[in-house]
C-alpha cells in the first residue's frame, strides 16, 4: 500500500510487510521510517541484516542470490538495499518483481533511495510494491504543513508548545527538519514547564534556519512575499552567490516561456501550472529584462545592489508587490 510519512508508524504497528520501499527528498523522514522498520523486524525475529549497496559491489541481479542464501546465525533476515534513484531501472524492476513472485516469510526486503521520478513511480514494479508491500514517499514538507509536523513531533516527544512558541520554532528551523528534530529533543531534555511559552523557547533554541535555492523557487511560485524575502536574506547571510540564485530563477523563467515543466514533483508541478496561467508572455519577457539588470549589478556594470535586484525580481516573478526596505533584512 502507499503510505504517507505521518501514517507510516501506525501502519507498521498493525502489521509488518515483507517488502518496503522508502524514498523521497526528506532524508530525516526516510531514515526514521527505515529505523522503525528495522526495529519492528527485530521484534518479530529478524535478527540478521545484510546491507546491500553499489558501494559494496551489489548489483540487482544478485538480489535473488542474497534472498536465497542460507544464514549461519539467523532464520530470519532483512535485506537492506541502499541504491541511488537512477539505479532503480529496468534491471532493478525485473529483480524486484522476481522477488515478489517468490516471497518468503524468512526474508524482509527494505529498499531506500532518494526521489524517484514520475515514470519510476508509475512503473509496474513500483505498483506491485504498493500493492503487495508498502511504499512511502517523503516529499518536502510545505511551509503550511510545517506547524502540524512540529506539533506532532513535540507531542510524540512528550512536550507541548504555546501557539506563539510553535510559530517561532517553525521560523527558526524552516527548511531543516533535522534541526527541528534536534531542537525538539533538546527541549524535552530541558524539562521546561508545560506548555513551553515563547520566552522560554527563545532562550533555548538556536536559529537553525537553512534554505536551498529551490526553497526560494517554491516560495516564488506560491507568491509568498514574506517567505521570499526571508529566504533571500538567509541565502545572502550564508554566503550564497547571487549569480547562482539568479541562474536558477532565469532557468525557470525560460522553462515557463517554453512550456517545459515536466519531470517535477507533483506539488511543484501544481505551482508551476498556476504560475504559467498567471504570467503572460509579456510579463516573462519583462522578468528576463529585470534578470539582465541583476546580472549587470553582480558584474559591477550597472548601479545598485544585486541582492536588492534579486528581491525585486523574485517578488515580481511571484506576482506580489511588497515595499522593500532599504536595509536587506527578513520580513517581520
Amino acid at each position: 500500500m502507499a503510505v504517507r510519512p505521518r501514517d507510516f508508524a501506525r501502519g507498521l504497528e498493525r502489521s509488518l510487510a515483507s517488502v518496503y520501499l522508502i524514498c523521497g527528498d526528506e532524508q530525516l523522514l526516510i531514515e526514521e521510517a527505515c529505523d522503525a522498520v528495522l526495529a519492528r523486524a527485530r521484534s518479530q525475529g529478524f535478527t540478521e541484516r545484510s546491507v546491500l549497496s553499489s558501494d559494496t559491489g551489489f548489483e540487482w541481479p544478485a538480489l535473488a542470490t542474497a534472498a536465497g542464501s542460507l544464514s549461519l546465525f539467523s532464520e530470519r533476515r532483512v535485506l537492506d538495499v541502499r541504491m541511488a534513484p537512477k539505479q532503480f531501472d529496468q534491471t532493478a524492476g525485473a529483480a524486484i518483481e522476481a522477488h515478489l513472485d517468490a516471497p518468503t516469510d524468512d526474508v524482509l526486503l527494505l529498499m531506500r533511495t532518494g526521489r524517484l521520478e514520475t515514470r519510476q513511480r508509475g512503473s509496474k514494479w513500483f505498483k506491485r510494491v504498493e500493492s503487495e508491500g508498502v511504499a512511502m514517499v517523503a516529499w518536502p514538507i510545505a511551509p503550511r504543513e510545517l506547524p502540524g509536523w512540529v506539533r506532532d513531533r513535540c507531542r510524540a516527544t512528550g512536550i507541548e508548545l504555546s501557539n506563539d512558541a510553535a510559530g517561532y520554532l517553525c521560523d527558526s528551523i524552516e527548511g531543516n527538519l533535522l534541526a527541528a528534530a534536534q531542537e525538539i529533543e533538546k527541549l524535552a531534555l530541558l524539562a521546561l514547564p508545560q506548555p513551553i511559552d515563547l520566552d522560554a523557547l527563545r532562550a533555548s533554541v538556536a536559529d537553525a534556519t537553512h534554505f536551498e535555492t529551490f526553497d526560494l523557487l517554491d516560495a516564488v511560485f506560491a507568491g509568498e512575499a514574506r517567505r521570499i524575502r526571508r529566504i533571500l536574506y538567509v541565502l545572502r547571510e550564508e554566503g550564497e552567490q547571487p549569480l547562482a540564485v539568479l541562474g536558477m530563477l532565469v532557468a525557470w523563467i525560460r522553462r515557463l516561456m517554453t512550456g517545459d515543466i515536466q519531470r517535477v514533483p507533483p506539488q511543484r508541478a501544481r505551482l508551476l501550472q498556476a504560475a504559467r496561467r498567471r504570467l503572460s508572455a509579456q510579463t516573462l519577457d519583462g522578468l528576463l529584462a529585470a534578470a539582465l539588470d541583476v546580472d549587470r549589478r553582480v558584474k559591477g556594470t550597472a548601479p545598485g545592489d544585486a541582492w536588492h535586484g534579486l528581491e525585486d525580481l523574485a517578488l515580481a516573478f511571484g506576482g506580489v508587490e511588497v515595499p522593500r526596505s532599504n536595509d536587506f533584512a527578513p520580513a517581520d
